[in-house]
């Protein structure tokens, strides 16, 4: 289904004002739709109160069916099924939960051979290529995301929220493990969450136990080192005297 241009497929923007094409993109056959929020001039202009109230502008993408269906499970099962409306109208609507058309643009660019070899996850962009990696799954784009956050951003309640939101495990065992040994960590942002909050409950045994067995090697050191500033007893002071001697 995928080897050629699908019915109704139609030349890219590229083709249509007369430049060259990348071979994968060739044919820009899927409109994706947005719903975007912006400021408008008279919404400032008329105080504060109005500042909230933003006007909503649709906005469209064209893109490659085949690009996306070899990259996505979930649009290989819009795309390829006269079942979904999706695969009927050639149009996708992506909810404004998951992205913006920027957005979008970047998480495209990573799925297109050629460009995507020199697409770099940066603070930039990964926020929102996680998120549509997540709704889209993505897994192998997902992961580059993850590791990019466990490299560059320290461990903090927002990285931990963002972590479990998205199914990030390894990150978010790792902030669980650094903050639960910070005695002053605020958990209160997971208190209506009950798999975190049991998640979190382990990692407060583990930092509680690390700590127990660090008190006591101290302990230990500290009596050691306390018999040999002061034998106290005849049996120490002959076992002090033999060691003296050699």
């Amino acid at each position: 289904a995928l080897s050629g241009p699908l019915p109704g497929a139609r030349p890219c923007l590229h083709a249509r004002r007369g430049r060259p094409a990348p071979m994968c993109d060739r044919f820009s056959d899927v409109v994706i739709g947005f719903v975007e929020a912006v400021q408008s001039a008279e919404d400032e202009e008329e105080g504060a109160e109005s500042k909230q109230k933003k006007s909503k502008v649709d906005t469209t993408m064209e893109v490659s069916s085949h690009v996306l269906c070899l990259a996505s499970p979930v649009f290989r099962a819009m795309l390829t099924s006269a079942e979904w409306e999706e695969g009927r109208s050639r149009r996708v609507a992506v909810p404004p939960s998951v992205g913006t058309r920027r957005g979008f643009a970047e998480f495209y660019a990573f799925l297109v051979p050629g460009s995507s070899c020199e697409k770099c996850v940066t603070d930039d962009n990964v926020d929102d290529v996680l998120a549509l990696t997540d709704y889209y799954q993505v897994a192998a784009l997902k992961n580059r995301c993850e590791q990019f956050l466990a490299r560059t951003r320290p461990c903090s309640i927002p990285l931990l929220q963002q972590a479990d939101k998205y199914g990030l495990a390894a990150l978010r065992a790792n902030c669980i493990e650094h903050l639960a040994a910070d005695p002053d960590t605020d958990w209160t942002a997971f208190r209506d969450n009950p798999g975190m909050l049991w998640e979190i409950t382990q990692g407060l045994r583990m930092a509680y136990r690390a700590l127990h067995e660090v008190s006591k090697d101290r302990l230990r050191e500290r009596d050691s080192w306390g018999r040999w500033q002061d034998p106290g007893s005849d049996a120490d002071s002959e076992r002090l005297g033999r060691q003296g001697a050699w």
